[in-house]
C-alpha cells in the first residue's frame, strides 16, 4: 500500500510540474534566464560569398524576440566561434516559447521590449570592413521549454536577410571624393515587426530616391565598392528594371542590366560571377574642377560651376580652386604676398603685363596702376570693358588657359541675374544657409527636385543664414545634386570686414572707369552693386 501511495505521489509531482511549464504566471525567475545559443551559417560582415558562410567575430551580439519584443540579447565569446551567451531578462516566466534571433550589425541595437526595429542602409562607406554595420541575420526556433534555474540551450540556422554588390565606381569621381546610387527598385530602409516577424524593405523618403552611398573614390586605375543591399524581390519569378544611377559632385553613372531577377537576400552581385570581378560603373566624363549641375545663365545657355572659390595659394603652386566649397582664406593671407590670396580686385587676366600677368594683382583707389602684391606697378592704359579670371592656368582647373570664365553681371539682363529668375524642375532657384559652420548662399540646378532635400526659405533673398544648417554628409547629397554653396567670404579694402557674415562676387562686367559689377549677399538681404574695382572680392568660375 506504501508503494502505491509513492506511485501516485509521483504521477502528481509530475502533472503538477508539467502545468508549471504551460503557465507562464508561476515561478517568475528574479534576473531572467540563461541562454546558450548555437548560431550556424548565414551572411558573414566582412567576407559575404555565395555559400552564404558566416564568421562571427567576438562580441557579436544576437538579440532574441518572444512573444512580439525583445527579451534580451546573446554576445559571442571572446574567441568567436558560433556560441553565444547571455541572460534574457525579458522572460519573466517558465512555459514553452518560440524565438526569434536577429543580428543587426556591428553599431545597431535593439532595446529590450522593443516592439519593431528599423535600419537606415543609406550611409555605407564602400568598404570591405564597413559591411559590419549594415549586415542583418534572422533566425528562429519553435517551441522551446523555459524552466525556472535552467539554462536553455538554443540552436538556430541564421540566414541573411540582405544582398551585396560589388561596383567599380573609378571615374566617378576624384580620389577622396563620395559616390551615391539609386534606383526605381533599390531600397535604403528595413523594418522589423516583431508581432509578425515580417521584414519589410522600402524607401527613406516618400519620393522613392532612396540614395545609397556607395563609399569614396580611391586612387588608382580601380575603385572597388561594396554596398549592402536590401531585397526588392523575394521569389525571383518576375524580372525587375535593373538600371542604377550613380552620382558624385563632378559627373554621373549608369549600371545596366545587374539584377535580372531584381534583389534577392543573400545573393553576391559581381561581374560574371566572379566574386574578385566588380561590376563596371559606366561615368560621363568630367572637366576637372568641375560641378556636375547645370544652372541656365540665359536662355539656352547652361553653365557649370568650379568645384569652390579661386585661390591663388603661392609662386610655387598658383592658382587653384578651393577643395570645399565652403572654404575661403579669411584672415588667413590675403595681405601678405603671393600667398593665400582669395579676394581678389577686379579681373586681371587676359592682359599682356609680363611675367607677372598670372599672378594676383590690386589697383590703386584712382584706378591708374596695377600692382602685384609685393612687386612693381603696370599702366592700365589697355584694359577696358570686360575682364576675366578665368583666363589664367588654374591648377586643379585643367591648368590650361582660358578655360574658365566669370559671369556677367548687373542689375539687370546678366547672368548672374538670370540664375535667380530662372525656372526649374521644382521651381527653386535658391536658399541661404549654414554648410559645415559657415554662412552662404545655395544655388540649386536647373534639375533640382524638393524632394531631393527638405531646404528651407527658399527663393527668399530675406532669408536667414539659421534657415538651413547642413552638415557635412547632409552637403555631400546636395552637393551630388548639383548644389552650389557660395561661402560669405567678406570682403578686402584697406583691411577686411564682414568675414563670415556677408559675401561678395564679381562679375565680369565694367560699371564705370572706377568700378566694376560685383553683388552681395548678407543676413537680410542680396543684390548688385557698382564697386571699385581695388576691393577684394570673391570670384566663382564656371566652364567655358
Amino acid at each position: 500500500m506504501k508503494k502505491l501511495s509513492f506511485i501516485f505521489a509521483l504521477v502528481v509531482l509530475a502533472l503538477f510540474t508539467q502545468c508549471k511549464k504551460q503557465d507562464p504566471t508561476q515561478d517568475t525567475p528574479t534576473n531572467g534566464i540563461q541562454m546558450v545559443l548555437k548560431a550556424d551559417n548565414g551572411g558573414s560582415r566582412t567576407s559575404f560569398g555565395p555559400d552564404g558562410a558566416i564568421a562571427w567575430s567576438a562580441n557579436d551580439k544576437i538579440y532574441v524576440v518572444a512573444n512580439g519584443q525583445c527579451v534580451g540579447h546573446v554576445t559571442n565569446g571572446a574567441g568567436g566561434g558560433s556560441t553565444f551567451t547571455g541572460t534574457l531578462s525579458g522572460i519573466t516566466a517558465s512555459g514553452t516559447y518560440d524565438f526569434h534571433y536577429y543580428y543587426v550589425g556591428t553599431e545597431q541595437t535593439i532595446a529590450d521590449e522593443a516592439t519593431s526595429f528599423t535600419m537606415d542602409f543609406s550611409d555605407q562607406d564602400g568598404t570591405l570592413a564597413g559591411l559590419g554595420k549594415f549586415h542583418v541575420g534572422y533566425g528562429t526556433q519553435t517551441g522551446v521549454e523555459v524552466t525556472p534555474g535552467e539554462t536553455v540551450n538554443a540552436q538556430a540556422t541564421m540566414k541573411t536577410l540582405v544582398a551585396m554588390a560589388y561596383f567599380d565606381i573609378a571615374g566617378m569621381a576624384e580620389a577622396g571624393e563620395k559616390v551615391f546610387f539609386y534606383g526605381d527598385h533599390i531600397n535604403n530602409q528595413m523594418s522589423l515587426d516583431f508581432s509578425t516577424n515580417t521584414p519589410t524593405f522600402g524607401k527613406v523618403n516618400e519620393e522613392g530616391l532612396n540614395y545609397l552611398c556607395a563609399g569614396t573614390v580611391t586612387e588608382g586605375a580601380t575603385s572597388p565598392c561594396y554596398v549592402m543591399l536590401l531585397p526588392n524581390h523575394t521569389d525571383g519569378t518576375e524580372e525587375l528594371a535593373t538600371d542604377i544611377s550613380f552620382v558624385s559632385k563632378r559627373t554621373t553613372g549608369t549600371c545596366n542590366d545587374v539584377f535580372n531577377y531584381g534583389i534577392i537576400g543573400g545573393r553576391f552581385y559581381c561581374a560574371g560571377g566572379n566574386t574578385d570581378s566588380p561590376i563596371a560603373v559606366s561615368a560621363a566624363s568630367y572637366f576637372p574642377g568641375t560641378l556636375r549641375g547645370l544652372f541656365s545663365v540665359a536662355s539656352g545657355t547652361q553653365v557649370r560651376f568650379s568645384q569652390g572659390n579661386l585661390q591663388f595659394v603661392s609662386l610655387t603652386i598658383g592658382w587653384k580652386f578651393a577643395e570645399n566649397q565652403w572654404d575661403y582664406f579669411g584672415n588667413n593671407g590675403q595681405a601678405s604676398a603671393y600667398t593665400n590670396i582669395d579676394l581678389l580686385s577686379w579681373g586681371t587676366s587676359g592682359f599682356n603685363h609680363g611675367a607677372v600677368i598670372y599672378q594676383p594683382h590690386y589697383k590703386d583707389s584712382n584706378n591708374s596702376k596695377f600692382y602685384a602684391y609685393g612687386n612693381s606697378t603696370y599702366n592700365l592704359n589697355d584694359q577696358t570693358g570686360q575682364a576675366d579670371w578665368g583666363y589664367n592656368k588654374i591648377n586643379n582647373g585643367g591648368n590650361s588657359f582660358n578655360s574658365w570664365r566669370t559671369l556677367t553681371g548687373s542689375l539687370t539682363g546678366s547672368e548672374w541675374n538670370y540664375l535667380w529668375t530662372r525656372e526649374t524642375i521644382s521651381n527653386i532657384s535658391y536658399a541661404k544657409g549654414t554648410v559645415n559652420g559657415v554662412k552662404g548662399l545655395i544655388l540649386l540646378p536647373d534639375d533640382w527636385r524638393a524632394d531631393y532635400y527638405a531646404l528651407n526659405n527658399t527663393n527668399i533673398r530675406t532669408a536667414s543664414f539659421e534657415g538651413n544648417i547642413i552638415n557635412i554628409a547632409q552637403w555631400s547629397m546636395l552637393e551630388a545634386q548639383g548644389a552650389v554653396f557660395l561661402p560669405a567670404a567678406g570682403q578686402r579694402q584697406n583691411s577686411l570686414f564682414d568675414v563670415g557674415s556677408a559675401g561678395y562676387y564679381w562679375s565680369s562686367s565694367y560699371y564705370s572707369d572706377e568700378n566694376a559689377c560685383g553683388f552681395y549677399f548678407n543676413e537680410g538681404s542680396f543684390g548688385w552693386c557698382g564697386a571699385g574695382r581695388s576691393r577684394g572680392y570673391s570670384v566663382r568660375l564656371v566652364k567655358k
